[in-house]
């Protein structure tokens, strides 16, 4: 299990900073992009540091996307909000999370992510993308706040902490075990 605290961790800086700026989240509709071992992280620490239970998951793995549900998360179904007018309303049709957590690094999730997000909303990026072209628009238009986080350093205690807590939870997020022979 010890191979889960520093994703975890990095989650646990990223959520701390998104609270920092929205207040009590616990009622607010999630939604975290990918399901990798951040996401997956992400939904843990959602759910049992800050009682969140509205959160959606969207992921290209179905194993992981089954994975999130048994832990609580709704499958985010996309093809509702694929409004691609242009004008005032359209801003504001595919808009339907208060928060999305971009967990993927991957550049077109990033630049879909602002279509989703309530105005006032937040985006928070723990994806590494080189490069990618945005709709800039819908930041100003939607008064949106992008918060971007790195490391997980000085969280390890607190994470440690929730996973013993939590220990059925965190034992699930464990896909498989490989044994290392050491001669």
């Amino acid at each position: 299990m010890g191979a889960l605290v520093e994703p975890i961790a990095v989650g646990a800086n990223l959520s701390d900073k998104v609270v920092k700026q929205k207040g009590n989240i616990s009622n607010k509709k999630i939604l975290i992009l990918g399901t990798g071992g951040i996401g997956m992280g992400l939904l843990f620490l959602l759910v049992n540091r800050y009682n969140c239970r509205n959160i959606f998951v969207k992921d290209l793995s179905e194993l992981k996307m089954e994975m999130a549900k048994e832990f609580g998360a709704l499958q985010f179904d996309d093809s509702k909000t694929n409004d691609t007018e242009e004008n005032y309303r359209s801003l504001y049709t595919s808009a339907v999370f208060d928060i999305v957590f971009e967990t993927t690094g991957n550049a077109e999730a990033f630049a879909g992510a602002l279509n989703l997000i309530k105005p006032m909303g937040v985006l928070a990026c723990l994806g590494m993308i080189p490069s990618v072209e945005i709709n800039q628009k819908l930041i100003v238009i939607k008064s949106l706040s992008v918060i971007g986080s790195i490391g997980g350093t000085g969280y390890f205690d607190d994470v440690i902490d929730a996973m013993n807590k939590n220990g059925n939870f965190v034992e699930k997020l464990i896909s498989a075990e490989y044994r290392a022979d050491i001669d």
